[in-house]
């Protein structure tokens, strides 16, 4: 039974050291927040609010890229098609993240 606890408690410390090695890797660079509309609409001011919160969470600085058009399809597109490392989000609204493709042919 002691051999058993001492099994499970060992991996319990490796298990642990490996998830913190990994939330360690991430990020280690800034990181693009792509808004899918202008600069100065309510989607831009909660954006820039976020930002500040989770810059100091992450520790990193989050850049705001404001990609307005096409009722937010411009922006959503951009981020689609980014590298998928997770360095550019999207900050997106029922538009783009649903309606959209139900309104538009792409």
């Amino acid at each position: 039974m002691h051999t058993c606890l001492t099994t499970l408690a060992a991996a319990a410390v490796l298990i642990s050291s490996l998830t913190q090695g990994a939330a360690q890797e991430w990020p280690v660079r800034p990181v693009t927040m792509v808004v899918p509309f202008t600069s100065g609409t309510t989607s831009d001011v909660v954006a820039r609010a976020l930002m500040d919160h989770l810059s100091k969470a992450i520790g990193q600085p989050i850049v705001i890229d404001n990609r307005g058009g096409a009722g937010g399809n411009i922006g959503a597109g951009m981020v689609a098609k980014a590298k998928p490392d997770g360095y550019t989000i999207l900050l997106a609204t029922t538009g783009p993240a649903a309606t959209n493709k139900l309104m538009y042919k792409t």
